[in-house]
């Protein structure tokens, strides 16, 4: 387990974070129902299939988020930035707006992993 004590300006920035993931996975699961909604309308299936595959489209990408961020406290901001680049939810470029000892301190975790 991990653990360093993140600063209150630390937290700020990693919750900004972490909703910015948020809204990347709530995009991404966007794009599915979309998706889905679109085979209706394009008259590409049965009315049935479409309507059960909307469904569980939209629990299983429910099912994501709120893995990842139900009782998400601060405490574990600092675990869930390094598993969201991880996952590629977020990227390099976004810890940029992390100090520079945090981003150094998640990039030496990951690489040695």
């Amino acid at each position: 387990m991990i653990y360093k004590e993140l600063t209150i300006p630390q937290k700020r920035k990693a919750r900004k974070l972490i909703e910015k993931a948020l809204v990347r996975d709530y995009t991404e699961s966007l794009r599915c129902v979309k998706s889905v909604a679109d085979t209706f309308v394009d008259n590409k299936g049965e009315t049935k299939n479409i309507c059960s595959k909307l469904f569980s489209t939209i629990t299983n990408k429910e099912e994501i988020p709120a893995g990842r961020y139900n009782y998400l406290t601060g405490s574990k901001y600092l675990l869930s930035l390094i598993n969201l680049l991880r996952e590629g939810v977020l990227t390099s470029d976004d810890m940029l707006v992390l100090d520079d000892e945090l981003q150094k301190f998640i990039a030496l975790f990951i690489q040695n992993g």
